[in-house]
C-alpha cells in the first residue's frame, strides 16, 4: 500500500512539469452517516474530521482534473433509549474529480477509491458497562470490507490568495458488509477549508 501511494504521488508530480499544476491541503468537519438494508438500527450523525493533500492538473483556467490523498473519518451513532453506541472508521481515500472553475466558484465531481486503515466500536453490554472493540476488516462474515469505491462531489469558493472553502458529499458505491443479504454503507458530508498553490 505504501509503495502504491508513493508511486501515485510521484506520478502527479511528474505530470505537473508538462501542464498547469497546483498543489494544496485541506481539512475540516465530516458528518458520518449510515445506510443499512435491511434496516435494523436507529442511527444519528457522527461528527468527525478529514485532512488531506490535493494535486490539480489544469487544462485551462476553467477546466481541470483534481486528485489527492485524504484521511476521512466515517461512521455512525446508533441510538438506544438511554444511550448511544458509536462506530468509527478511518479510511484513506483517493478521488479523481473533474473540476470547473468560474469567478472564484468551483464544482468538482468524480469517482474515488477508499481503503480502511482502522476502526473501533464503542458500545455497552447488558449491564450498561462501556466497552471498546476493534473493528476487523477482511472477507469473512463478521468483518467489514476494507476496500470501497465511491462517488464524490464538492462545491466551493476560492479567494485570490488561494484559500478556499468547500462543502462536499461522498456516497459509497460498494457494500461494506460480507454478510449474506446485508448491505452497509458509510456515506458522509464535509465542510472544510484549504489552500491551493499554483506552481
Amino acid at each position: 500500500m505504501k509503495k502504491l501511494l508513493l508511486t501515485y504521488v510521484l506520478f502527479l508530480a511528474s505530470v505537473g512539469v508538462f501542464a498547469q499544476f497546483s498543489i494544496g491541503a485541506m481539512a475540516g468537519f465530516n458528518g458520518g452517516l449510515y445506510n443499512e438494508k435491511p434496516k435494523i438500527n436507529t442511527t444519528a450523525l457522527l461528527p468527525t474530521f478529514h485532512a488531506g493533500i490535493t494535486a490539480e492538473l489544469g487544462f485551462n483556467d476553467m477546466y481541470s482534473l483534481q486528485s489527492g490523498i485524504q484521511l476521512n473519518g466515517r461512521g455512525t451513532a446508533i441510538e438506544h433509549k438511554d444511550h448511544h453506541d458509536d462506530i468509527g472508521i478511518f479510511t484513506l481515500d483517493i478521488p479523481v474529480l473533474f473540476t470547473i472553475r468560474k469567478s472564484g466558484f468551483f464544482i468538482a465531481a468524480g469517482p474515488g477509491i477508499g481503503y480502511a486503515i482502522s476502526g473501533s466500536a464503542h458500545s455497552h453490554d447488558a449491564s450498561g458497562a462501556e466497552k471498546e472493540e476493534e473493528i476487523k476488516f477482511g472477507s469473512n462474515a463478521g468483518e467489514l470490507n476494507p476496500l470501497s469505491f465511491n462517488i464524490q462531489a464538492r462545491l466551493g469558493y476560492e479567494l485570490k490568495n488561494g484559500v478556499f472553502f468547500q462543502g462536499g458529499y461522498l456516497a459509497d458505491l460498494t457494500n461494506w458488509s460480507n454478510a449474506s443479504g446485508s448491505t452497509v454503507r458509510f456515506p458522509l458530508f464535509q465542510l472544510g477549508i484549504g489552500y491551493r498553490y499554483k506552481m
